[in-house]
């Protein structure tokens, strides 16, 4: 058209039918995308969800952990104190002070039956009545 000094400039073309086959072809091309962007979409949101339930899982874990570990500090810290406390005991405790606590334990009471299979305890009764000596000091 330029031989004729005519620039084109724009062009509409109006109520052009497509045979059904290429409509439905690019119907079912749009159809396909949108489903490939939703399962793309589901496997990302899948995937993120995955990825929170391990973070879940991982602090979870953590925090266990440090309850376990918290809680052997706390045993071991007690172990510690009562074996402490036990050694100050026995560093205290001497054979009179331990006679002097079965005596006042004892209800003053002889065992009634003597004999037989069984281990009885031996009182030395010299030790539980005062000597003369007592008083007099």
């Amino acid at each position: 058209m330029s031989a004729y000094n005519i620039i084109v400039i724009n062009t509409a073309i109006e109520d052009m039918d497509f045979s059904d086959a290429f409509t439905q072809a690019v119907e079912e091309k749009q159809v396909a995308e949108q489903m490939k962007l939703k399962a793309e979409i589901e496997q990302a949101q899948m995937l993120l969800e995955a990825e929170a339930q391990a973070k879940k899982q991982q602090i979870q874990a953590d925090a266990d952990a440090a309850v376990a570990k918290i809680q052997a500090d706390a045993a071991k810290y007690a172990g510690e104190k009562e074996a402490e406390m036990n050694k100050k005991l026995s560093e205290t405790l001497t054979k009179e002070l331990i006679e002097y606590y079965y005596t006042q334990r004892w209800d003053g009471k002889l065992p009634s039956i003597v004999g037989g299979e069984t281990v009885l305890p031996v009182i030395n009764s010299d030790r539980l009545l005062p000597s003369e000596n007592d008083g007099e000091e």
